[in-house]
């Protein structure tokens, strides 16, 4: 819910102009297909690609919510920094979504990118569910 008061702001960016409602369409849409993505995944039991799918479909949201603020990051730490700073710390979320967001992000570094570490199903099934939630609050 957080979203939809900015959707008639515009901003500048690279000699382009954008509308904040197309922009962040873009964003919402995309996080939703993602998280559908990784609901697919869950009847096959492909864990770690639910984490990478779950992780990537709040990433594009947070995305979204951080133009409300025309800010943004290249780097998805930045996006995490950034996340933390102009909403957890400054008290428009709750501080349990700054450490969903945080361990979500750490699961995900370390399931794609960490050999012979695996993340337990009931964490990644836990982030998954967790995440409904998640977005459906920042949208």
């Amino acid at each position: 819910m957080l979203l939809c008061p900015f959707f008639t702001k515009t901003f500048k960016k690279k000699e382009f102009v954008l509308d904040y409602q197309q922009v962040l369409h873009y964003r919402i849409q995309k996080a939703w297909e993602t998280y559908d993505d990784a609901k697919c995944l869950v009847d096959s039991n492909r864990f770690s690609s639910i984490l990478n799918r779950t992780y990537y479909a709040c990433f594009y949201m947070v995305i979204a919510l951080l133009l409300t603020k025309n800010i943004s990051s290249s780097k998805h730490s930045g996006v995490k920094s950034l996340f933390s700073k102009h909403f957890v710390n400054q008290g428009i979320l709750e501080k349990k979504w700054g450490s969903f967001y945080s361990g979500l992000f750490l699961y995900r570094q370390i399931s794609d990118y960490e050999d012979l570490k695996n993340i337990s199903q009931e964490t990644i099934v836990t982030n998954f569910k967790l995440a409904f939630e998640f977005l459906t609050m920042l949208e």
